[in-house]
């Protein structure tokens, strides 16, 4: 089975999850890493076919895309600090004074 093949296997396993995917083995993927992998791999395809040399090329794309898919959206890196504020305690709460500005 061709890679990008089995990539799209695990999205589509992934979507038909709920949002992640054990298909590839190893610790479940969310459908973004798994939609970045593929990019990835998509991206460096001609890089493949048509390098001097294959195989080199063929691992330097798939670390590519291994490592794209480990980078976060930006915008869910907003939701997670918005939450994480969200939870934490006030840094004034808890009993002490604010502290005035000196004049």
């Amino acid at each position: 089975m061709d890679l990008q093949a089995h990539v799209r296997t695990a999205l589509l396993d992934a979507i038909a999850q709920g949002g992640r995917s054990e298909a590839l083995g190893g610790e479940p993927m969310t459908t973004e890493q798994l939609t970045r992998l593929l990019d990835g791999l998509h991206e460096g395809e001609t890089a493949v076919k048509h390098g001097l040399a294959e195989k080199i090329n063929f691992e330097v794309t798939l670390l590519k895309a291994v490592e794209a898919s480990r980078a976060r959206a930006i915008d869910s890196l907003i939701k997670e600090l918005a939450r994480l504020a969200g939870e934490a305690p006030e840094a004034t709460g808890g009993g002490e004074k604010k502290k005035r500005p000196l004049e």
